[in-house]
């Protein structure tokens, strides 16, 4: 028997900081949306885009997503388009209530889980790293999906959780758990304003 423990818990110990204190700002989550250096993962029916040929998931520019999204603002939405949601309501204060499902995912801070090469940025409030967000495009329409994949190039697909998960080192995978568990959560818990 082998000593090596490496798969025994590997949809955990994500180097993601969920930032719990931050995550009602709508300030601080649309600040994190619009960085540079910002990921987003697409999902589809509960299935990652993946780069098929390295098994990797696909890593998404604010650039690229941006068309997806719908108007601004993205989190903290209020009851009509452009405006935003009412600080004193509490719950709404960095709600999505418009446009596909995207969840904040929290921040990879690089530096302190030893990546050689140290890309980070200071978001705001004084955190520093790449933020990650997750994006629901199943109800996304046909022709402007199409668009951001034809950008990609014909590697990438959406293919079934297990197969994807099965390509994925260990951030990889605590990443998608993360993304797979916030998705279906949000999927089942409705916010009304």
């Amino acid at each position: 028997m082998s000593n090596d423990n490496s798969t025994i818990n590997f949809m955990s110990g994500s180097p993601l900081n969920r930032l719990g204190w931050l995550r009602s700002s709508a300030k601080f989550i649309n600040s994190s949306a619009h960085s540079p250096h910002t990921k987003w993962l697409l999902f589809r029916s509960g299935n990652p885009l993946i780069d098929t040929r390295s098994g990797s998931p696909i890593e998404l520019s604010i650039q690229r997503v941006q068309p997806l999204l719908g108007p601004l603002p993205y989190f903290g939405q209020g009851r009509f388009d452009g405006e935003e949601a009412n600080v004193d309501v509490k719950g709404l204060e960095s709600a999505r209530l418009r446009g596909p499902k995207a969840v904040f995912l929290g921040v990879w801070e690089r530096e302190r889980y030893g990546e050689g090469v140290v890309i980070t940025e200071e978001i705001t409030e004084g955190v520093r790293g790449d933020a990650y967000f997750v994006l629901d495009v199943s109800d996304v329409e046909g022709a402007l999906l199409e668009e951001v994949h034809a950008q990609l190039g014909t590697t990438v697909d959406y293919v079934s959780a297990r197969t994807a998960a099965s390509r994925y080192d260990r951030q990889q995978g605590a990443t998608f758990a993360a993304a797979k568990s916030l998705l279906e959560w949000n999927s089942r818990i409705k916010v009304s304003s």
